[in-house]
């Protein structure tokens, strides 16, 4: 099992909030509970940031993926102004894209922290969407 756990570290500067997902949730409950840690922790930055995650360590189960997907999504829409993933384990990246494809959530996931990194900052330099 997973450690059930998050790090973050935020880079005021760039206004990025880098996590590391050490997650498995397999329960809706396991969902709820991973995306109270991201809700507690894009609170206390203030401001909407823009969000680089290493999800190596996080693994959704099919019998949760849309509902996650779904949760996730709602997070996303009102806590961040853009995203990218990032992780080399096949299984973590199968599992967060079926979520983030049932959810049509952007795929977003990249090889390394600097390719997340890098397309973050190319997010930040596209005019914002027209407001609906």
């Amino acid at each position: 099992m997973a450690g059930q756990t998050v790090t973050f570290q935020y880079d005021a500067d760039r206004n990025i909030l880098f996590a590391v997902d050490d997650y498995e949730i397999a329960s809706e409950r396991d969902a709820d509970e991973f995306l109270a840690l991201y809700e507690r922790e894009l609170g206390a930055i203030g401001a909407k940031p823009y969000l680089v995650v290493g999800i190596d360590g996080l693994l959704v189960g099919a019998k949760v993926d849309a509902y996650y997907g779904r949760r996730a999504k709602e997070v996303v829409e009102r806590n961040i102004l853009g995203f990218a993933r990032y992780g080399s384990n096949a299984v973590s990246r199968m599992s967060v894209r079926t979520a983030a494809l049932k959810a049509a959530l952007e795929v977003n996931i990249f090889n390394t922290r600097d390719e997340a990194t890098a397309a973050v900052e190319r997010m930040k330099l596209r005019p914002p969407a027209p407001a609906q």
